[in-house]
């Protein structure tokens, strides 16, 4: 019933094959997944999402392409410095926070807000610096 993108489920054949029970036993499951998620007034979004960085974005379009959510991060004409300009934008409510595009950033213009690239750099510089036991095989 549920996807991997939260709040989008499916009914019916839209899972797969199924016949007319089956069918209708997965739309009563989606019903009830969508009023639960109705009664609650409000959704909770993820605080993790891509946050791009005007200043840094150029315009090369590889997070867009990289990006496996719809909507999530998409191209946008902006105003800089009197100009406009193709930046890409972030859409919080579409966004999963996965960090595909900040990997695929050649300016390192994306980053996750919350976490920081060069926190995960300095995490990684700490973990290799770290001597590594040496392994027995047996």
């Amino acid at each position: 019933v549920e996807t991997a993108v939260p709040g989008i489920v499916l009914a019916g054949t839209a899972q797969g094959p199924m016949n007319i029970q089956e069918s209708c036993a997965a739309a009563a499951a989606a019903a009830s997944k969508v009023a639960g998620l109705l009664s609650r007034g409000q959704v909770e979004l993820d605080p993790f999402v891509a946050h791009v960085d005007p200043d840094r974005c150029d315009g090369t379009g590889r997070c867009v392409e990289v990006c496996q959510y719809e909507d999530a991060i998409v191209w946008q004409t902006v105003g800089v410095n009197g100009r406009s300009a193709q930046k890409a934008v972030v859409t919080p409510a579409n966004c999963a926070g996965c960090g595909v595009c900040v990997g695929a950033c050649p300016n390192r213009a994306i980053d996750l807000l919350g976490w920081r690239l060069q926190q995960y750099e300095v995490m990684i510089d700490a973990i290799a610096a770290e001597e590594l036991p040496a392994l027995a095989i047996a």
